[in-house]
């Protein structure tokens, strides 16, 4: 039986690591000829590794900063043992370019999640982020920053045009919906490139996100290992903390296999990217 979790509030270069003993080394950007992510927009479930230009994009926004979120649960944070988290500052580096901080409205309040970019306008979160089944409410009020480090948005914000989630989240909760995907108003991810889809993926991983223990829009890193999988979760032992729900979990090479959902002491979990949660995403793009 599986030992049941505390959702964690909310709260993912090209990359040659990963062992949870050389996190230096696996949370570094690899140079482009160690890399396999295509310099052209591939396929999708590809990675791309962006242009890095905002001349490519369209309907990006330079907001004033707004208000320091709070996470959408008021679960613990899920730090396993010690604390292995890493700030990561290198953020218009791929992939870290294409982790985003999400801001938004639910009922008067604002909170935080993370997500990821997974293709020029597509965002992929936790359905949890865009839906609250407490409170029987959709969240609103969108800002999407990707790759955020504290007060520099380099590639500014963007907002949503519209945002998608499996109905069975609203009515049956659970990890195994708790996937969703935010649609936005600009082509952001030509800039910051995107992550790509791999299931059931290798043993040694990184999660990425923007934790509301950190300072404010900070981006933060652990490198672990997948400790259990079927097609409904994934687990594993990275460090998170409120406000990274929705994050990636990916191995090197920059695919995800999991989005980050939930934790307790022992473990955190996502929900397995399967081909079906894969083509749900690839439908709401």
């Amino acid at each position: 039986m599986r030992k049941p979790r505390s959702r964690v509030g909310v709260a993912t270069i090209v990359v040659t690591f990963l062992t949870a003993s050389a996190l230096s080394t696996a949370l570094a950007p690899a140079s482009a000829a160690e890399s396999s992510v295509s310099p052209q927009p591939p396929a999708f479930g590809q990675p791309y590794v962006g242009t890095g230009n905002l001349a490519d994009t369209t309907g990006v926004s330079f907001p004033a900063e707004e208000s320091s979120p709070s996470p959408a649960s008021f679960s613990p944070n899920s730090i396993i043992g010690a604390d292995t988290r890493k700030q990561i500052t290198a953020t218009t580096v791929f992939p870290w370019s294409a982790v985003v901080h999400i801001s938004f409205v639910n009922a008067g309040k604002t909170y935080g999640c993370t997500g990821f970019m997974y293709g020029a306008s597509a965002v992929v979160t936790a359905a949890h982020c865009l839906w609250d089944r407490a409170l029987n409410t959709n969240s609103a009020g969108y800002i999407i920053t990707p790759g955020a480090n504290g007060s520099s948005a380099p590639y500014g914000s963007c907002g949503a045009s519209g945002v998608h989630f499996p109905p069975s989240y609203k009515t049956v909760g659970g990890i195994g919906y708790d996937y969703g995907s935010i649609r936005l108003n600009c082509t952001v991810g030509n800039a910051t490139g995107w992550f790509g889809f791999a299931y059931p993926g290798v043993a040694s991983l990184t999660l990425a996100g923007y934790p509301c223990d950190k300072l404010s829009k900070t981006l933060w890193g652990s490198a672990g290992s997948k400790t259990y999988q079927d097609v409904t979760e994934t687990d594993y032992d990275m460090d998170t903390a409120g406000c990274e729900s929705g994050a990636p979990v990916f191995e090197a090479g920059s695919y995800v296999l999991a989005v980050h959902s939930a934790g307790s002491t022992t473990h955190n979990a996502g929900v397995s990217l399967i081909a079906g949660r894969q083509n749900d995403l690839r439908g709401w793009m």
